[in-house]
């Protein structure tokens, strides 16, 4: 390309790489963000829906709602330990849960808790839907 007159070439050169660089940085960026979004349905269809486990059996998604938390306040590990506990009593499951303290809960908040179930060792994913404390729990 031959610059106008007047212009130094060094500028018209560096505006030239400027923009290469910058296409390549929006690439990146744009890939990034597939990448971002193919992972989370990956994890929606795998966790979320039940998928099929390694024992050829598929788990059931079990929800439910955590009283008391408004505006996305903290949970306490025990408080939430104990509502599962109850949730799978329900189920007519002997469990032994524990959790982690979460400082905030929002919109996709995952939470995993161990224990036992049934003598059984047991994991699961507590994904937060909002933040009013609604949930759904999927044993992994």
């Amino acid at each position: 390309m031959v610059p106008p007159s007047g212009v130094d070439p060094a500028v018209v050169a560096a505006r030239e790489k400027a923009g290469t660089t910058m296409g390549w940085g929006i690439a990146g960026a744009v890939a990034g963000g597939l990448a971002l979004l193919l992972s989370l349905v990956t994890f929606g269809m795998t966790v979320l829906g039940g998928g099929g486990m390694s024992d050829g059996g598929s788990y059931e998604t079990i929800r439910g709602t955590i009283p008391g938390i408004s505006d996305g306040g903290g949970l306490g590990g025990d408080r939430l330990a104990r509502l599962l506990q109850d949730l799978e009593d329900d189920y007519g499951y002997a469990a032994d849960i524990s959790c982690p303290d979460t400082a905030l809960i929002e919109p996709s908040t995952v939470v995993v808790c161990h224990g036992t179930l049934d003598g059984y060792e047991w994991t699961g994913a507590v994904l937060f839907e909002d933040a009013d404390g609604s949930f759904a729990l999927v044993e992994l």
